[in-house]
């Protein structure tokens, strides 16, 4: 087993994971409310870690680092799962970052109706006019799944009258430019913390 050198106890111990590394197919196909609140709560924890500017560790804890990594890109799995998209044209998506996944019209319309539904007060004139238009300036702007769990988020616990569709449109390009960064700064520590330990990285393999 490869070993690394523990500064503070002056022993080499093994570094591994102490939860375990779950896949999509492993994973509830529902989860608990506030697992998304948990899942954005480790993901400022380790962006915390990693400066990206300046591509540098900001951390010292290796150990609890690589643990909160596995936990990050399992979490992933239960949030951006393979059947929330669909093979289409390459194209760029909001942030003009290409793609060749389309976010599903069922996804999309999900949301959007949760959204709404969520506001007793300031109705649109035409309810059905604003939710159709939403869902296909979402389905345009191709997110992923996880920053449009996030703006709708933000927006119920934010705004008391639905905002306008241009207002969503922005708050949505917010946070995909936050958690496209999230993902970066992620799968950047995760191959330092790999590195500099001497194991393999974890598998960096899918999106935020």
């Amino acid at each position: 087993m490869t070993k690394h050198f523990d500064e503070s106890k002056a022993t080499s111990e093994p570094l591994k994971a102490e939860v375990p590394a779950v896949r999509s197919a492993k994973l509830p196909a529902k989860l608990e409310w506030h697992a998304f609140d948990d899942f954005a709560r480790l993901t400022r924890s380790l962006v915390g870690r990693w400066n990206g500017a300046d591509h540098r560790w900001v951390g010292v804890d290796d150990r609890r680092t690589y643990n909160l990594l596995v936990k990050f890109f399992a979490t992933v799995d239960a949030f951006d799962r393979p059947e929330f998209y669909q093979q289409a044209e390459h194209r760029p998506d909001i942030n003009n970052c290409w793609t060749g996944a389309q976010i599903k019209r069922r996804v999309v319309s999900d949301q959007v109706g949760l959204l709404i539904g969520s506001f007793p007060n300031g109705t649109p004139n035409s309810p059905a006019v604003y939710m159709k238009l939403l869902v296909e300036e979402i389905i345009v702007a191709n997110p992923r799944v996880i920053p449009l769990e996030a703006t709708c988020r933000e927006i119920r616990r934010t705004k008391t009258f639905l905002p306008a569709i241009a207002e969503v449109l922005s708050i949505l390009r917010r946070q995909v430019e936050w958690w496209s960064n999230a993902w970066e700064d992620a799968c950047c520590l995760d191959e330092y913390i790999s590195d500099k330990n001497g194991v393999e990285p974890i598998p960096c393999e899918g999106h935020c």
